[in-house]
């Protein structure tokens, strides 16, 4: 089957299997880890970030209506 073969079919794929495939082509990358590893640091500033926000909305100063 040929690339164009192939992308022909994806939009009849469903959400489920969209995810499978992007996650295969992501574990036959030859930078796989380097893609792991962003992930992971990716994930872990966002949730930094969220822990960030929630501590700083404690401490702002309530403003009256």
């Amino acid at each position: 089957m040929s690339a164009a073969e192939i992308i022909q079919e994806i939009p009849k794929l469903s959400l489920a299997e969209l995810r499978y495939l992007a996650a295969r082509i992501v574990e036959m990358e030859p930078g796989r880890e380097t893609l792991k590893k962003c992930d992971q640091l990716a994930t872990q500033t966002t949730r930094l970030l969220g822990r960030l926000e929630e501590r700083n909305a404690r401490r702002a100063p309530r403003v009256s209506d």
